[in-house]
């Protein structure tokens, strides 16, 4: 096991470069580090060897959980973990190591391409404890389209809105407003998540919403930190009205203006709506890269093997992951 030195940060970025776009997630994460352009602090990238890695982990540092007000591993739900590898046979290998991750917790497993890193991801979940997997027949058909935007394709968007109507940003007042309505579940965990990361005075991530005249935001998209838009939804008596279309707009010119030259969006089985809203600004599949997410409930007795899957709601119009 080899810890990614901060000095090598760089190096790698170059190396990711030719491997994009299954290698954006941890791209970006080494990106917002590098260039101080949203990142999330806290992570370290474990690698199978160096130089000319294989397989890549992006995990929080164990050292740092005890020296913030939150705890800076869990992201969303729980404790998250990107990987990336252009060999999953090596990813599996390097899951499977000691102290590699805390298998005595959940783990969520965030944006997995399919079908080899998850394929090596739920193999070694499946040793380790028990498993839970959105949607979870472990095939192909339940992982999600991506969806890819650049400044140079963008389309651009009218920002008018109904008198009564306004477009801004979200603020940590909305976090449990988002929460609650998230398709994949949120908990407590994911209210200080979004506190923490709409908070201009903690991370400041970028977002977009419309507000409605008592200020509820009715329309809304957030920037993750593997680079992507995502967590998007309209109210059902607000679709229809180019709501989000404009936020997605929105978010997605205050990446490119900050110096991103891409962002990319998670299109679930079936969402029509938002396909057509993302094709409608440029938006353009890319047909070789799906992604999952993948749960990993922790250790419980260790001679059950269950695949247990849990069911998400990937069709609710409205959501982009």
């Amino acid at each position: 096991m080899l810890i990614l030195e901060r000095e090598l940060f760089e190096q790698c970025l170059d190396y990711l470069r030719q491997y994009q776009p299954s290698s954006l997630p941890i791209y970006y994460l080494l990106y917002g580090i590098c260039n101080k352009n949203h990142p999330w602090n806290g992570s370290e990238f474990v690698v199978d060897q160096w130089p000319n890695p294989k397989a890549i982990v992006c995990r929080p540092i164990a050292s740092l959980k005890n020296a913030h007000r939150r705890d800076p591993s869990v992201r969303q739900i729980c404790y998250t973990v990107t990987v990336w590898s252009c060999d999953p046979e090596k990813l599996e290998q390097l899951l499977s190591k000691p102290n590699i991750l805390p298998w005595n917790r959940e783990i969520m497993f965030h944006g997995v391409s399919c079908p080899g890193d998850r394929n090596a991801v739920e193999n070694v979940c499946l040793r380790e404890g028990e498993l839970d997997v959105a949607a979870g027949n472990g095939c192909e058909q339940d992982c999600c389209d991506v969806m890819e935007l650049r400044p140079e394709t963008l389309r651009l968007c009218s920002l008018d809105v109904p008198v009564g109507f306004t477009v801004g940003c979200l603020l940590p007042c909305h976090a449990a407003q988002i929460t609650k309505q998230w398709a994949f579940g949120g908990n407590e965990s994911t209210k200080h998540f979004l506190e923490f990361v709409l908070n201009p005075d903690e991370l400041g991530f970028p977002s977009a919403a419309v507000f409605d005249s008592s200020g509820k935001a009715v329309s809304y998209i957030l920037f993750e930190a593997e680079g992507n838009m995502a967590m998007g939804y309209t109210d059902k008596e607000y679709r229809g009205r180019g709501f989000f279309r404009i936020v997605n707009y929105v978010l997605a010119k205050q990446l490119f203006d900050s110096g991103r030259r891409n962002t990319y969006v998670q299109i679930a089985p079936g969402n029509n709506a938002s396909r057509s809203t993302y094709i409608s600004l440029g938006a353009v599949d890319i047909p070789d890269w799906k992604q999952h997410w993948v749960l990993y409930r922790g250790r419980k007795d260790k001679s059950d093997r269950s695949f247990v899957p849990v069911t998400f709601n990937y069709l609710n119009e409205g959501f982009t992951k």
